[in-house]
């Protein structure tokens, strides 16, 4: 977590970000709940957290965290990452609204990204 932290937390329009590949895989999630819980991040824009795969180092495993606030405005995280998983050769793609993930080739990292700003947007109907 410390080390998350003083790497420091991205920002874009319409999302939180931390990259960090020392993490495993399965508690990347863990840690960005405990970001995003600790009021270290944004709470208006889910956080996104991005590690290598333990199982496969071509690959990126991303979990993701909203809260109830970016539900109520039409954020569903699991429906964002249901719908990349159908345009991305990916596998795991969905969850719930205010926890999801996806694992995917490191090679459509970029394209993941756009996805996802696109898929924000079109469910918050408006430009964070």
């Amino acid at each position: 977590l410390q080390k998350v932290l003083g790497l420091g937390i991205k920002e874009n329009d319409f999302f939180s970000l931390f990259e960090l590949d020392e993490i495993e895989e399965t508690i990347v999630g863990i840690i960005a709940g405990m970001i995003y819980g600790s009021g270290k991040a944004n709470p208006r824009k889910p956080i996104i957290a991005l590690t290598e795969s333990d199982s496969d180092t071509t690959c990126y495993k991303v979990s993701s965290r909203a809260n109830y606030d970016l539900i109520k405005q039409g954020l569903d995280l699991g429906k964002a990452m249901k719908e990349i998983n159908q345009e991305l050769p990916g596998e795991g793609g969905g969850g719930h609204s205010v926890s999801a993930g996806i694992k995917f080739k490191k090679e459509f990292k970029e394209k993941f990204f756009e996805l996802l700003e696109k898929k924000i947007k079109e469910q918050m109907k408006q430009d964070l």
